[in-house]
């Protein structure tokens, strides 16, 4: 699995799981609440996690 995290030194975390075959963009209009970071999970062809 893939990942991309958008670090804002938050004191919550938004986890998206993107679906089948969805971009990164198609999150990328969202706008983010004060005190949140953002991780979207995608690429599920392996779901090992590289944190």
């Amino acid at each position: 699995m893939k990942t991309k995290f958008y670090d804002h030194q938050g004191e919550h975390l938004i986890v998206y799981f993107a679906g089948w075959g969805t971009p990164l963009d198609a999150v990328a209009h969202l706008i983010l609440p004060t005190d949140h970071d953002l991780l979207i999970c995608y690429d599920y062809q392996d779901l090992k996690l590289d944190f």
